[in-house]
């Protein structure tokens, strides 16, 4: 139970302590806070302000000067204080519970859930409103469905009456998410599916054993165990048969073989006698050329003459250049007493000394004397020139003429060269021929030997077997061997189709067994269905019917139904069935009543909570019946908080049994 709650800067309030130990009506004017007292309880428990954003920087609204607020709720279980304090844009929140050894914030708020044993769905019954019809239906028929109606009461029921498998099937397709009697819906239509299914495979096994023990029936044959052994003998046999007549065939035609080189071989050898003596001849005549080719010798002398020649031609070689010194003398004197007879000639015109051309001369007979002397020198020059000349051409000839005569010789020397070279190579030849000769004639030797190694081996074959009976004694036997291998396959089949039959049986007698299970199991949730409305749902109304009749409710009756998966609620009035979406403000809020005093009762919730907002909306008479029944209310909610714009309601009339908090 809630004893009070304490508000710290929270909207109008600087510092208000409201008892909550009695019910309690809220009444005032729009917009002077009277939600804020509930919106503070909530924010107590649950952590958040109904209409903002659960973000701390939005909850910081209801903080009446902007910077934090606190709220303080003292329980029988315990206290709570939570408070959210101003941090730049967004705000810091802090919790203390009293029974909580939780650090952080998570693990305080479930402490608070769970030690309090709070109903969070109709503890802020605005959550419950703002769900669509579907939704509060689902809502509605978890909450009466919760207890002992789930699915570990299911597995324990089913435990000891179907096999593990099929349980562990059922248990995979039960859904959480849904409520007992939809999961038992849903089974139900599974275990009817799978029983048309197995229902269907064992129609089909039956016609299949059908099929085999007619065909067992028909197979008149006989079972021979030892015939994978008569097949084995049959097959060596055929194989012995095989190999006989290839090594035969073989023989023959290495006989055959043997015999065609013989003959071949034979032919050859009478061929090869003349040619043998051919070859005789012809080695014969080679020998003698080989004789006639070494007789040739190489000329010495040629080799002394040529190095007589040589030194001749060095002597020639130096005298020539000693002449062409002298030559090149007599060219350069003859040449300097040409350019002095030039200048005097020339001085002699311009009358100039002949020493200093810059010194002016009128006497130039005293140099015609010594023009006269250049000129004699200069012939006298010109006889040694001549002389020297003539020398020098005589040298250049005899120097070509022995250039020729070694020339000659070298084309001796090279010419006997070739010859030798010729001579080898020829020899060579004939060597390699004589060589080939040998060769040739040891073949045809040998001839002689293979072919007496042949007339050997030809002595040595046996005669060749019968053959046709060796291949017609196979052939009856790989004729037997089919037909062995045709029975042997019979007899597979045979096996197999048996083995088939007792595996087709045996799959029909478990699939019997499975169909007798799920429709022992069919029968079984069927049961449990009607246990849940009769144990589970039915009760549910009952208590919510006593609620109404404890209030003086006698002219309406609540109906929760689940009908093709699809959950419907509301009142019965005057024999009709009206859904809750359909009925009037009032009976929405009396049937909300009803509804959460029953869950509190069947739930046996710690905390039970009945606030009710904007009774504004309710007409006179609704007000007078919820207030003159706060008394019997009480039996069912441990507190009452009651908010609305009331000016126009007497409350004073009932101020015995609820606090009225004026704002």
């Amino acid at each position: 139970m809630f004893q009070k709650l304490n508000l710290t800067n929270v909207k109008c309030y600087d510092d208000k302590t409201i008892d909550l130990s009695k019910p309690i009506v809220i009444t005032g004017k729009n917009g002077v806070g009277k939600s804020s007292i509930l919106e503070s309880l909530i924010f107590a428990i649950l952590g958040y302000i109904p209409g903002c954003d659960k973000k701390t920087s939005d909850m910081m609204k209801i903080s009446k000067y902007q910077n934090g607020f606190s709220v303080k709720l003292y329980t029988d279980n315990g206290i709570i204080q939570r408070s959210l304090n101003s941090k730049k844009s967004s705000g810091s929140e802090e919790l203390y519970f009293s029974e909580s050894k939780e650090s952080k914030l998570s693990g305080k708020n479930k402490d608070i859930i769970d030690k309090l044993g709070i109903n969070t769905t109709f503890f802020d019954i605005n959550n419950f409103l703002s769900l669509n019809s579907n939704d509060k239906s689902k809502l509605i028929y978890s909450l009466i469905s919760t207890g002992k109606y789930d699915k570990h009461y299911l597995s324990s029921k089913l435990d000891s009456i179907i096999p593990e498998n099929i349980l562990n099937e059922l248990m995979y397709a039960y859904q959480d998410k849904y409520s007992f009697e939809e999961n038992l819906n849903k089974l139900l239509d599974y275990v009817s599916n799978n029983k048309k299914i197995i229902s269907n495979d064992i129609k089909e096994i039956k016609a299949i054993i059908f099929q085999l023990t007619s065909l067992k029936c028909d197979t008149k044959i006989d079972i021979n165990n030892n015939i994978d052994n008569e097949i084995e003998k049959k097959q060596s046999e055929i194989y012995k048969l095989r190999n006989d007549i290839d090594n035969i065939k073989k023989e023959t035609l290495k006989k055959s073989e043997i015999l065609n080189k013989y003959n071949n071989l034979k032919n050859k050898i009478e061929v090869n006698k003349d040619k043998k003596k051919d070859l005789y001849s012809e080695k014969e005549k080679l020998q003698k050329n080989i004789f006639k080719l070494q007789d040739f010798k190489f000329d010495n002398e040629i080799n002394t003459k040529l190095t007589e020649l040589n030194n001749t031609l060095k002597s020639l070689e130096l005298t020539g250049i000693e002449i062409k010194n002298k030559k090149t003398n007599i060219e350069n004197k003859i040449k300097t007493n040409n350019d002095l007879i030039k200048t005097i000639n020339e001085r002699n015109k311009l009358k100039k000394c002949i020493i200093d051309e810059n010194i002016y001369c009128n006497n130039m007979e005293g140099f015609n004397s010594s023009i006269n002397a250049l000129n004699d020198e200069l012939k006298s020059f010109s006889n040694i020139y001549n002389d020297i000349l003539n020398k020098y051409n005589l040298a250049r000839k005899d120097y070509h003429e022995i250039g020729k005569t070694k020339n000659s010789l070298l084309e001796t020397i090279s010419e006997q060269e070739n010859k030798i070279k010729e001579n080898n190579i020829e020899l060579s030849n004939i060597k390699e021929r004589i060589n080939n000769i040998d060769k040739e004639i040891l073949n045809i030797d040998n001839l002689t030997a293979e072919l007496e190694a042949y007339e050997h081996a030809l002595k040595l074959f046996n005669n060749s077997g019968n053959i046709d009976l060796l291949e017609k004694m196979l052939s009856l036997s790989q004729k037997d061997l089919i037909d062995l291998k045709d029975k042997w396959k019979q007899q597979l089949d045979i096996k197999q189709n048996m083995i088939l039959l007792e595996k087709n049986e045996s799959i029909r007698e478990d699939k019997e067994i499975k169909l007798e299970h799920y429709k022992s199991l069919e029968k079984l949730l069927k049961q449990e269905k009607s246990n849940l409305i009769n144990n589970g749902i039915k009760p549910f109304i009952h208590l919510m019917n006593q609620v109404l009749l404890e209030i003086g409710i006698n002219n309406k009756t609540v109906f929760i139904k689940n009908e093709k998966n699809k959950v419907d609620f509301g009142f019965i009035m005057n024999s009709k069935e009206i859904s809750f979406e359909a009925l009037s403000t009032g009976e929405s809020l009396i049937f909300l009543i009803a509804l959460m005093a029953a869950i509190y009762q069947s739930n046996d919730s710690y905390f039970k909570l009945l606030a009710l907002d904007n009774l504004e909306l309710l007409d006179h008479d609704n007000l007078t019946f919820i207030f003159k029944n706060i008394d019997k209310l009480n039996k069912y909610f441990d507190n009452i908080i009651l908010i609305g714009v009331l000016d126009h309601f007497n409350l004073e009339e009932f101020s015995n049994s609820i606090n009225i908090h004026r704002i």
